[in-house]
């Protein structure tokens, strides 16, 4: 939010010194892949590994996130038509409507389509996880990277002319790091769990922050991303994987933990926030008042992305019990 706020108050097309904290969208990555670990964790000790489990599982990803992103789609096809686009309705459009990875989703919602593409890897990767048990899957990832990162430096500054979406498969310069860096956001959980205590060492934790901050900056607009992207991903993971094990007293954490819980109708709609602010002449370019009058009603905001999530998180619900009741999968049997 700080980096798009960055564009609409310096430009988009300006010296965006705020643009640095875009890279936070690699921790989403992170964080998603340790949800999602104990998601299907849960579903797959209750119900047994198969077809129908594995199913259920996209069943409710979509079921959560596609009736908000329609809302938010319409919404920015209508305020910011030049920025945001289907390109007609059509089945060359089904992809980006059910976030097939095939086409980025338009703007900044780009995010949710490389996310479901980490979707479809993530009961593959559990798997895997399970079959090598996490030291080993660890070593195995830093192997794909190391593989991948020729691939990747050779499309990217080589030939980039045949990487018409670059989102899908070589996020940040690099050839699937959505998925490398997901996986080892899944690694999280199960890597605590067999050396507990391991990490929560607070030294080792300040490193990783000032590791992830420095490749930040590195990484912002770099003629080599490929090369730093490793260690970004990284740092990326360690920085979180101490930040869970050591829980740390952070100030303001309810107010966090709040955004948190809200954060997939907050990433939707800010820029629509921005975008209205802009339209009633409150965001302006260099307007410090401007900046302060965003802060002031952030938290009208904030209330709104509440009201409409609640919503449809209630129809999300009542979906799902009717799915579950006439489709869903039956708890397995246990000595």
């Amino acid at each position: 939010m700080l980096a798009h706020f960055g564009g609409f108050y310096n430009g988009f097309y300006s010296d965006n010194r705020l643009g640095v904290f875009v890279n936070a969208v690699s921790i989403f990555f992170v964080v998603s892949g340790f949800g999602i670990y104990h998601t299907l964790e849960k579903n797959f000790t209750r119900y047994g590994i198969n077809y129908r489990t594995v199913f259920s599982f996209f069943v409710r990803r979509y079921a959560k996130i596609l009736p908000i992103y329609w809302l938010a789609l319409a919404l920015y096809i209508y305020i910011e038509p030049e920025w945001y686009s289907l390109d007609g309705f059509s089945l060359m459009t089904i992809d980006k409507l059910f976030l097939i990875p095939l086409k980025p989703a338009p703007g900044i919602m780009w995010f949710f389509t490389s996310l479901f593409h980490c979707y479809l890897w993530a009961p593959f990767l559990y798997l895997v996880i399970r079959k090598l048990q996490p030291r080993s899957f660890l070593m195995t990832l830093l192997g794909v990277m190391m593989l991948f990162l020729p691939v990747s430096y050779w499309f990217v500054n080589l030939h980039n002319e045949y990487l018409p979406y670059m989102y899908e498969y070589f996020y940040r310069d690099f050839f699937l790091a959505n998925i490398l860096i997901f996986a080892l956001g899944m690694l999280i959980p199960p890597l605590i769990a067999s050396y507990p205590g391991k990490f929560r060492n607070g030294y080792a934790a300040l490193v990783s922050l000032a590791g992830y901050l420095l490749f930040a900056v590195l990484t912002r607009f770099p003629s080599d991303q490929s090369f730093k992207t490793i260690p970004f991903m990284l740092f990326n993971f360690s920085l979180c994987l101490y930040a869970v094990s050591i829980r740390p007293p952070l100030p303001f954490s309810r107010f966090v933990g709040l955004l948190g819980k809200y954060s997939l109708t907050l990433f939707l709609f800010h820029s629509a926030y921005f975008e209205l602010l802009k339209y009633l002449g409150i965001l302006r370019i260099h307007y410090l008042m401007g900046a302060l009058m965003t802060l002031l009603f952030f938290p009208v905001f904030i209330a709104c992305c509440i009201i409409i999530q609640k919503f449809f998180m209630r129809g999300y619900r009542a979906f799902i019990s009717w799915y579950e009741s006439n489709f869903g999968v039956r708890r397995v049997a246990t000595d």
